[in-house]
């Protein structure tokens, strides 16, 4: 599972042991390269996932905005992770920026789907880090070599083909939508030219079922992009609606 880790108990665990944890940092390269958190190693999200299609639109094809994992071996996944300096069986922690469209989530979620067991993103990404009074550093980190074992956790990956077989065997599982109301609702769009999502997928920022990030991280609303209109958000309702005996997917 993925757990959050505040920024004043990460400061505290890598002064008592620097090497307790890997942080991460998935901001896109140049804004590592600014500032990031003293041996923190740079993994972008966008070095792991596929291509948009080619029809689809360009926009699609910006850092952060794809989301498709690279289909490889496991090998090739256990030697660029190692090459990149990551143990399998040390605790990692993520951090991100101010708009990073889920990128320490992506790189989170892979790391989970190829096995690791404990990752915590931080509270407040690399923003609440310097807000909290962490140190920083400028330039590269030379990553040391380390050993990562993958140990494929195939529930954990829904692809299109495995989610349209669901859905025609009518067994799909809890879909969560985490989208604004009105994304969800098909009235605005940062890219993507149809209206609504998929069919039996309940927004998890609606009235009815808030537990979007708007809730859990500041219990009030928040707009991604201009263009987009929030709906009503009530707060308190973090856990109206779902059913914890379902499986979830995003």
């Amino acid at each position: 599972m993925i757990t959050i880790v505040s920024v004043d108990a990460l400061r505290h665990a890598l002064a008592a042991d620097p090497s307790g944890y890997t942080v991460v940092d998935a901001r896109p390269r140049d804004d590592f390269l600014r500032g990031h958190i003293p041996s923190a190693l740079s993994i972008e999200w966008e070095e792991w996932c596929g291509a948009p299609p080619p029809a689809s639109d360009p926009i699609l094809a910006q850092p952060g905005y794809w989301g498709t994992l690279i289909e490889a071996a496991p090998a090739w996944y256990a030697e660029r992770l190692s090459r990149c300096g990551i143990a399998s069986e040390r605790p990692m922690v993520y951090a991100d920026g101010v708009r990073s469209k889920g990128r320490e989530g992506r790189v989170a979620w892979m790391l989970l789907y190829l096995g690791v067991h404990d990752v915590a993103l931080l509270d407040g990404g690399w923003t609440g880090w310097r807000a909290g009074g962490g140190a920083d550093a400028v330039g590269d980190v030379r990553p040391r070599r380390e050993t990562f074992t993958v140990a494929l956790q195939e529930e954990r990956r829904w692809t299109h083909a495995r989610m349209a077989a669901a859905y025609h065997e009518r067994r799909l599982p809890f879909l969560v939508d985490n989208r604004t109301p009105s994304e969800f609702a098909g009235d605005c769009y940062d890219y993507r030219r149809a209206r609504g999502g998929c069919r039996g997928r309940r927004s998890s920022r609606s009235p009815t079922s808030s537990m979007g990030r708007t809730t859990i991280r500041d219990g009030g609303p928040t707009s991604r992009g201009s263009r987009c209109h929030r709906g009503p958000h009530r707060s308190g309702e973090a856990v109206a609606g779902f059913d914890n005996s379902r499986a979830l997917s995003a």
